[in-house]
């Protein structure tokens, strides 16, 4: 278990070096290689959609993560735009997490 974090945080960095470098294909390999080990990395994942959607577009980041849009308007998203998306469950556990993070 030990092995694998190491392991993981060293592909973190690595992958956010090609990220800084400008090679954003790299980087993104290397997050999804951090996420194989650690699925449950919400900053990992923060990095990764943001960087996919960058450079792939919207469309590849909800293919990616297997989310379904619900209407066909074609999606335009100022830099300055603020977004938000909750699902609530019931995920007592993950609330203070969420409040913190975000």
């Amino acid at each position: 278990m030990e092995k694998a974090k190491y392991s993981a945080d060293v592909e973190l960095k690595i992958a956010t070096i090609w990220q800084e470098k400008g090679y954003p294909h790299r980087a993104i390999a290397g997050y999804q290689k951090v996420l194989a080990q650690q699925p449950d990395n919400a900053e990992v994942h923060k990095q990764h959609i943001n960087l996919l959607s960058q450079t792939k577009g919207l469309d590849a980041a909800f293919d990616h993560y297997g989310l379904v849009r619900k209407g066909d308007k074609p999606l335009v998203i100022a830099p300055a735009d603020v977004l938000c998306c909750v699902v609530v469950r019931n995920e007592a556990l993950r609330l203070p997490f969420f409040l913190d993070y975000h």
